[in-house]
C-alpha cells in the first residue's frame, strides 16, 4: 500500500497495475533464506480510479451499457491476468504444491447488475455474495461450491489448519478443507455499518443493517436514526435465496414463523440492544 495515500498515491495502486515483481522479489528472497512465505497481494484492482489498458477497454467498450461499466469490466479482467502471472510464477519456480492460494475480495460490485438490487456497502446479495477459491494442488480437488456455507471468517481457521498451527479457542470460523465442518454449518451472520464508525468499540451506534443466512433463507434487519440518538429497526425482510437469488420477493408477511426464528438466531448471536456485548452461538 506504499504510503497509503489511497487513491491518489501511485505507491498504493502499483502492485498490479505496474506489474508483480515487488512480489515475485519477496519470493525470491523468502526462497533464498529457506524461509516459509506468506504474501498478501491487495491490489487496487478492479477498485477506482478505474484506468484499464486500452488493449482491455476496446474488448469490453461495444459489450457493456456504458463505458464507465465497460472499464469496469477491463479492471476485473486486469485483476484476472494480475492473478494468473502470479499462479504461472509458482508454477515455474516449483512452488505450488507447497503454496496455499486463497483469492477473496472484500465486497461485492458497488453497481448493481443483471437485476441484484443494493450494492457493496449493503447486506444484499449484490454486496456480500463474494467468492472464495482455493488453489492447493495435490490437495485441494478442482470444483464449483454454491450450495454450502462459507465466511471470511473461515479463512484464518483454513490457513492456520492448513499449516499444522493450533487455533485459538476465542477464533470463530470453521477449516473450509472439513467436509463434516462444512455439512454441519446451519447459519452465517452479517453486518453493515456506517462507511465511518464513529466507535469501533460501539458497533450499535453505527449499525446499518444486521442479517442471518440459515439454510436458504436469508432475513434482513435494516436500521435508521432514532429521535434523540440511537438506532432503530427500519424494517425486516425475508428472502428465499434458492429460489429467488436476486431478492426481488419479501416474504417477510408470509412466513411470520420463520421471521421469528431467525430473528432469535440473529439475536443470540449479537443483539445491539445489549450494549454492543457479542455472544456466539
Amino acid at each position: 500500500m506504499g504510503k497509503t495515500l489511497r487513491h491518489g498515491s501511485p505507491e498504493s495502486l502499483g502492485v498490479g497495475r505496474d506489474g508483480m515483481q515487488p512480489i515475485y522479489d519477496f519470493i525470491k528472497k523468502s526462497e533464498d533464506q529457506k524461509k516459509p512465505f506468506m504474501v498478501w497481494y491487495a491490489p487496487f484492482l478492479p477498485h477506482t480510479p478505474h484506468t484499464p489498458p486500452d488493449r482491455l477497454f476496446e474488448k469490453y467498450k461495444d459489450k457493456a451499457p456504458s463505458p464507465e461499466i465497460a472499464k469496469y469490466f477491463a479492471m476485473v479482467e486486469w485483476l484476472d491476468e494480475s492473478v494468473g502471472d502470479l499462479m504461472s510464477y509458482l508454477d515455474k519456480e516449483g512452488l505450488a504444491e507447497n503454496t496455499i492460494v486463497l483469492f477473496i475480495v472484500d465486497n461485492g460490485w458497488d453497481q448493481c447488475a443483471r437485476g441484484f438490487r443494493g450494492h457493496k456497502l449493503t447486506p444484499w446479495e449484490q454486496g456480500v455474495r463474494t467468492p472464495i477459491m482455493v488453489r492447493w494442488p495435490g490437495k485441494v480437488a478442482p470444483r464449483e461450491e454454491n450450495g454450502r456455507l462459507a465466511s471470511n471468517l473461515d479463512i484464518p481457521v483454513t490457513i492456520l489448519t492448513a499449516a499444522g498451527i493450533s487455533v485459538p479457542d476465542s477464533m470463530e470460523g470453521i477449516n473450509l478443507m472439513d467436509e463434516q465442518a462444512v455439512d454441519a454449518r446451519k447459519a452465517i451472520f452479517l453486518e453493515d455499518f456506517d462507511h465511518d464508525m464513529i466507535a469501533p468499540d460501539k458497533p450499535e451506534a453505527t449499525i446499518e443493517a444486521r442479517s442471518v443466512i440459515d439454510d436458504f433463507w436469508k432475513l434482513i434487519v435494516t436500521y435508521s436514526d432514532a429521535e434523540g440518538g440511537g438506532k432503530k429497526i427500519d424494517k425486516i425482510y425475508l428472502f428465499d435465496l434458492a429460489n429467488d437469488p436476486k431478492e426481488a420477493d419479501d416474504l417477510a408477511a408470509k412466513h411470520p414463523d420463520v421471521v421469528e426464528r431467525l430473528l432469535k438466531k440473529l439475536d443470540a448471536w449479537w443483539d445491539p440492544k445489549d450494549d454492543g456485548e457479542a455472544s456466539k452461538e
